[in-house]
């Protein structure tokens, strides 16, 4: 799944640009501009997984404080077809 196949713009930038984008100078060369998403709370869950054909998969996390960990876990969601976070 690549940035171009979902309609997503890629610009190469300096070191010092992502630097200050980021705010920080750990961003591993990636830095995103992201636009606030609905958040769905828990009162959703019951009409999403209703439109969901077959058995749901749902992934729950609790005292999740590593955002390397959460992103690991959202990637191997992503890839395991998890329908709800």
């Amino acid at each position: 799944m690549l940035a171009a196949d979902k309609g997503i713009e890629v610009h190469e930038a300096p070191r010092e640009t992502l630097d200050r984008l980021a705010g920080l100078d750990r961003h591993q060369d990636v830095v995103a501009e992201l636009y606030p998403a609905a958040v769905l709370g828990e009162g959703d869950l019951k009409r999403l997984l209703d439109a969901v054909e077959g058995d749901p998969l749902l992934l729950v996390l609790d005292g999740v404080q590593d955002p390397h960990n959460l992103g690991a876990c959202l990637r191997t969601a992503e890839a395991a077809g998890v329908h709800a976070v």
